[in-house]
């Protein structure tokens, strides 16, 4: 499908389901590229009252995805979680890096995407 709808580039990649292809004229091992991004975020809010214990357990949960998938092997860096926030229930998160990439370019990586995300 990508080569149909991206019949002149040399490089493009896209995202289906729970599915990622990414193609180029250059090689992709072990190169940590942080663009383009999409961040995904539940449109569900947090009330005031809660948004510092939100904050806080949210950045707790990302911090130890971030090590986990960053800590993988060349087979697989990848991680979920989650943990428990007052009345809203459970808070879950996923954290994937390539994993021919090293352990600093995936924990950097990961890291630079979770000070994307608005707090």
């Amino acid at each position: 499908m990508l080569p149909r709808l991206c019949p002149t580039q040399k490089e493009a990649f896209g995202w289906y389901d729970n599915c990622m292809l990414r193609y180029a004229n250059r090689t992709l091992l072990g190169i940590s590229e942080e663009q383009p991004a999409f961040p995904f975020v539940n449109p569900s809010y947090v009330t005031n009252n809660d948004v510092n214990q939100f904050n806080q357990v949210l950045g707790t949960l990302l911090n130890r995805v971030q090590n986990e998938a960053a800590s993988g092997d060349s087979q697989l860096k990848f991680a979920i979680g989650n943990d428990s926030y007052s009345s809203f229930g459970n808070v879950y998160a996923l954290a994937q890096c390539s994993p021919d990439l090293s352990f600093r370019d995936c924990f950097n990586c990961l890291g630079n995407f979770i000070n994307m995300l608005p707090s």
